[in-house]
C-alpha cells in the first residue's frame, strides 16, 4: 500500500500516523510539487524521511502544471536539495529505485543489453 501525497496541504498527514502506517507496512509517498508549493520545507521533508525510514518512502514529482518547474528539472532540484539536507544518495537510491521497484514487482528485473 502506498499513502500519496502524505505531506502535502490536502492530505496533511500528522508524522505519527506516516509512522505508524509504516510500521504496518505502508510506503508514504512524498512529492516536489508540495515543496514548490511552499507547503513543505525541505527540512519538514528530511523530517519525514529520517523519522519514517527511507526503507518505507517513495519520492515522486507530481509536477508538469504550466506554473511550476518541468518535472526532470524540478525533481532534479528537488532531490539535490535533500542531499543537501540531510538525506544519504544510498537513502535515495531506495526512495527513488528500488522502494518503486519493488512495488512494481520489478526488484530482480535485469533489462536486457
Amino acid at each position: 500500500m502506498v499513502i500519496t501525497h502524505a505531506s502535502n496541504a490536502t492530505q496533511n498527514v500528522p508524522l505519527d500516523k506516516m509512522k505508524q502506517m509504516a510500521d504496518m507496512g505502508a510506503y508514504i509517498e512524498h512529492i516536489a510539487l508540495t515543496y514548490y508549493q511552499k507547503a513543505r520545507t525541505i527540512e519538514d521533508f528530511v523530517k519525514y524521511i529520517k523519522e519514517v525510514g527511507a526503507e518505507r518512502t517513495i519520492i515522486s514529482s507530481d509536477l508538469g502544471q504550466g506554473n511550476n518547474p518541468i518535472m526532470t528539472e524540478g525533481l532534479t532540484e528537488f532531490y539535490l536539495l535533500l542531499l543537501k539536507g540531510g538525506v544519504t544518495k544510498a537513502e535515495m537510491d531506495l526512495m527513488t529505485k528500488k522502494n518503486p521497484a519493488r512495488l512494481l514487482g520489478l526488484e530482480t528485473f535485469k533489462p536486457s543489453k
